[in-house]
């Protein structure tokens, strides 16, 4: 087996201080024993995975979690860093700072798990380009600074970009690193969207939004919470344009911040991209052992407010019609919600004044727990009616 490592002449390319080393040398010899690590790592880790697989299925069990669990996408990372233990001493033994040794197996950890991730996607029939779209730094920091915790995702986001499977939208809230929003509950739609207009907002779209929302198998996207780190979602998102009649596909993580201690306006970090390969991109989570765990669906109105004094500041409305979901097998009706997003709350609560909002019931929480909000509600009223 041969395999590219796609990147070595960039990772090198840069200046690095070998304190007096021969560098030439030592990056020559890095590069042909690093060649030889990662077809080892792939040809030892991708044998074991077959062989379990094969034996799960000779036992007639459609997963045997047992099998499966000892070859997840954990073993890449501790196979990889058991590798790098051994260059990290290779390369103290040629006196090489601990600060440099750092940075880079820091770099070479990345460039393992990408040629993990491209020797899997080649092996899948997938084809991956010949040359690779450049990540501006920033966009991989907020991508860390979502999913942090989680490297081998957050790599693998930055992968799918520099794949062009994906790329950032044109969303504007993209630009900002936090957002705060809000939900305000049973609204009026049709007064709304007449008070809007009179306010001089900006209709953006009218759309139908399906959202899929995956996570592995231990839900700890979802569940796993730390009192420095809030909850995440990971989700695929479907617009379809009621006039045009188009479809959109989009891929969103999202992180609350948990610092927040604010009753009145959630701030989360979102990032949203345009998927450009649907297909693939599904095929590719699935091997990645993610998977979809729920979905909601709603109707949407959108409008845009921009401060008269700085246009970078502004409001959006979004009218979110639900319909009946179901709430524990239990069909609930969410009547019209309004969710506000914002960069500046001082300009949100103009409007929400201007508007009559002031007095509705408003909550700073994710569609789960709006809908149970709902069914605990009218389970409330149905027993005091009895």
């Amino acid at each position: 087996m041969s395999v590219d490592i796609f990147t070595w002449e960039a990772l090198f390319s840069r200046d690095l201080n070998n304190d007096g080393a021969d560098i030439g040398i030592v990056l020559k010899t890095l590069k042909e024993d690093t060649s030889f690590l990662v077809e080892s790592i792939l040809k030892i880790w991708w044998e074991q995975l077959v062989s379990q697989l094969l034996n799960s299925r000779s036992l007639n069990k459609l997963l045997d979690w047992d099998l499966i669990k000892k070859s997840n996408r954990l073993n890449v990372k501790d196979n990889i860093n058991s590798y790098l233990l051994q260059f990290s001493k290779f390369l103290a033994k040629n006196n090489y700072t601990k600060e440099y040794i750092d940075s880079f197996l820091k770099r070479l950890w990345t460039e393992l798990f990408n040629s993990y991730i491209k020797f899997s996607l080649v092996d899948s029939g997938i084809k991956v380009p010949s040359e690779f779209v450049e990540v501006p730094d920033i966009l991989k920091r907020q991508i860390y600074n979502i999913l942090e915790w989680e490297e081998e995702l957050a790599y693998l986001i930055i992968f799918l970009i520099s794949c062009s499977f994906i790329e950032l939208s044109e969303n504007i809230w993209n630009r900002f690193e936090v957002e705060s929003e809000n939900k305000i509950l049973e609204v009026d739609k049709d007064k709304l969207v007449a008070d809007l207009l009179a306010l001089w907002a900006i209709r953006t779209f009218e759309w139908r939004v399906e959202d899929d929302y995956f996570d592995f198998s231990d839900w700890r996207l979802d569940k796993v919470k730390w009192t420095w780190w809030g909850n995440r979602s990971f989700r695929i998102r479907e617009k379809t344009d009621f006039t045009e009649w188009d479809v959109d596909l989009y891929y969103t993580i999202k992180r609350k911040k948990t610092e927040d201690t604010k009753t009145d306006f959630r701030e989360c970090y979102e990032i949203e991209m345009r998927i450009k390969r649907h297909y693939w991109l599904l095929h590719i989570l699935e091997r990645f052992w993610l998977s979809k765990f729920r979905e909601k669906a709603k109707d949407r109105i959108s409008f845009t407010v921009y401060d008269k004094d700085d246009s970078e500041l502004s409001v959006k409305f979004d009218i979110d019609d639900y319909g009946i979901v179901k709430v524990d097998w239990k069909e609930v009706f969410i009547p019209t919600i309004l969710e506000i997003e914002t960069n500046c709350e001082a300009l949100a609560n103009t409007y929400i004044r201007k508007l009559w909002f002031e007095w509705n019931v408003k909550l700073v929480t994710w569609s789960r727990w709006l809908f149970k909000y709902y069914a605990n509600s009218q389970k409330a009223t149905k027993k005091s009616k009895k």
